[in-house]
């Protein structure tokens, strides 16, 4: 499983069908579901043959004190399968968790394919409620290679293909580093075989900028450890790139500073010596990045995610557009999710000092 994700401001990834966001943070502070620390997984009943859906996420926002968030899922055919209470515990002041919880053992089932599902807040004073997030995901069947198991089952999660995440990594705050991550599927290697690139796109040709340093970050695979799915986290760490620069360094002309050169940036991925995918981005003439998707907080850092366009679909996805590959677990895309979305400012408000 992993690990609440490691911080960034990201362009971006997470997965879903193309239509516009619209829920944005009101300045009360409301809760709303963050994507990148929802985590789905198929419960395997090995005597019953049957499975039931595990669920944690992350929340950001002030609960409110008689507010109870509940978990709601549908079957395929669109009936009500069932919903649990979801206990929610603090991890900062406006930071909440919930850890995996799953639906009652009585409501197991064999069914396969899309399942839909939904987060609510629910007032128990007045009794109202109020969707959080809805989404969507895939499950399939995985036989096992000991035949003294029964099959077991997993869910797919597609969506991690779909976003990218760029970010300015904080360890240094005035020169941060640009970093990127992505997964990418069928990880046997690992990230072994990926190249990244930074490449602008001035007026004139396309131009190669910096190469990144790639590393492996979490795997992600299915709940019956003989599926063959499974989704790898590469990290990518463009050491010559600084977000901004602030103060004399011995190595700074060696350095690409974003503040100072505006204008369309991609990240161009390879795997195994072909063209895989792409990420964009734009630094605006005040040096800024460009708010071009949902930024999120996470435990340390912002983030924003942008759709990632493959140049090959993954393995994983073949078969399916890149618009049907898109649709599982909610995307920001989606007018039907909900989700935390700040101003560009905030992946900033950490630095000491402040592009002007």
């Amino acid at each position: 499983m992993r690990k609440p994700f490691s911080f960034i401001l990201s362009i971006l990834s997470f997965s879903t069908v193309f239509s516009s966001f619209l829920w944005a943070a009101s300045e009360k502070n409301e809760p709303a579901v963050l994507r990148q620390g929802l985590i789905l997984r198929a419960t395997s009943f090995t005597d019953s043959k049957t499975w039931i859906p595990s669920i944690a996420l992350l929340v950001k926002g002030d609960m409110p004190s008689n507010g109870q968030l509940i978990a709601q899922f549908e079957k395929p055919d669109g009936s009500l399968w069932g919903s649990v209470t979801l206990p929610v515990s603090k991890k900062t002041t406006d930071l909440s968790t919930v850890r995996p919880t799953v639906l009652d053992s009585s409501l197991s089932t064999t069914e396969t394919g899309d399942f839909r599902f939904f987060i609510k807040l629910t007032d128990t004073k007045t009794n109202t409620e109020k969707t959080l997030y809805t989404g969507t995901f895939h499950v399939e069947k995985s036989p096992a290679t000991n035949p003294r198991r029964e099959d077991g089952y997993f869910i797919k999660q597609d969506w991690l293909l779909s976003v990218g995440q760029i970010y300015l990594t904080d360890a240094d705050s005035d020169k941060p580093n640009l970093s990127a991550t992505l997964f990418i599927d069928a990880p046997e290697n690992r990230c072994a075989g990926v190249e990244a690139s930074l490449v602008s796109l001035g007026t004139s040709l396309p131009k190669t900028i910096a190469t990144a340093e790639v590393s492996a970050g979490t795997e992600i695979s299915g709940t019956d450890k003989n599926s063959k799915y499974a989704y790898q986290e590469c990290n990518l760490s463009f050491e010559q790139v600084k977000g901004f620069v602030k103060g004399d360094y011995q190595d700074r002309a060696k350095w690409h500073e974003l503040s100072k050169n505006p204008g369309n940036y991609q990240i161009k991925i390879v795997r195994n010596d072909r063209p895989y995918s792409t990420f964009s981005f734009v630094v605006e003439p005040s040096g800024a990045l460009k708010k071009m998707g949902i930024i999120e907080p996470g435990y340390q850092d912002y983030r924003m995610l942008i759709p990632i366009t493959w140049t090959t679909l993954p393995s994983s996805l073949e078969g399916r557009s890149q618009n049907e590959a898109d649709m599982f677990y909610g995307n920001g895309k989606r007018t039907s999710g909900s989700f935390v979305d700040l101003p560009i400012s905030e992946m900033y408000k950490k630095f000491k000092r402040v592009l002007r």
